[in-house]
């Protein structure tokens, strides 16, 4: 018979809380806690859920700090609290929020509706609508709005959007630029000669 150290860890902290143990399986659920909270649920060895509600862990090493129907599936998955999160890649972690996704291994998701599909990358939504990586090794910021220290960073990237007779009319005003300073250039270099 198998000792379920996680049991003993539960002492009725909460009404519902469980851990579904298989007695028939090979792995042995140890040390897996469930600090608080209610009708949250630990499947694996080492998992931990430190409150809310309806929380699970259902991989080795996964977390649920909090909130409510989070679900850390993935071995060493992390959700830190928020609401409806999911982590299903391993080493990945979901700081907090609500409906984010971390897929890819080592992936980060934060905010809202933030999904970090591929391995290596990191969503973080702040606009309200869905932000998603495309790609492995990828960051997605998405936002209204990016101030740093009072100024708007997303002003600096605008010129990347600029139309074709816009493009033309910042190169014909260098152009004039550069022509004004060639003509100074050699206005200069003739005194020098004298």
């Amino acid at each position: 018979m198998k000792v379920v150290l996680a049991a003993l860890l539960l002492a009725r902290v909460a009404a519902d809380n469980t851990f579904d143990y298989d007695d028939d399986s090979d792995a042995a659920l140890q040390y897996a806690v469930v600090a608080g909270g209610d009708e949250n649920t630990v499947t694996e060895e080492y998992g931990f859920i430190g409150g809310g509600f309806k929380n699970s862990v259902d991989g080795a090493y996964g977390t649920v700090a909090g909130g409510y129907k989070n679900m850390a599936l993935s071995n060493y998955a992390t959700i830190s609290g928020g609401f409806l999160n999911a982590v299903t890649g391993r080493f990945a972690t979901v700081t907090g929020g609500a409906r984010n996704n971390a897929r890819g291994r080592y992936s980060l998701a934060a905010g809202y509706k933030a999904d970090a599909k591929g391995d290596y990358t990191a969503a973080f939504g702040f606009s309200g609508e869905t932000c998603t990586t495309s790609q492995a090794n990828q960051i997605a910021f998405c936002a209204d709005s990016f101030l740093f220290n009072g100024l708007e960073l997303l002003d600096l990237f605008s010129r990347r959007s600029l139309s074709t007779e816009e493009l033309d009319e910042v190169v014909t005003a260098q152009n004039k630029v550069i022509e004004a300073q060639n003509e100074r250039i050699a206005r200069i270099e003739a005194v020098l000669q004298l």
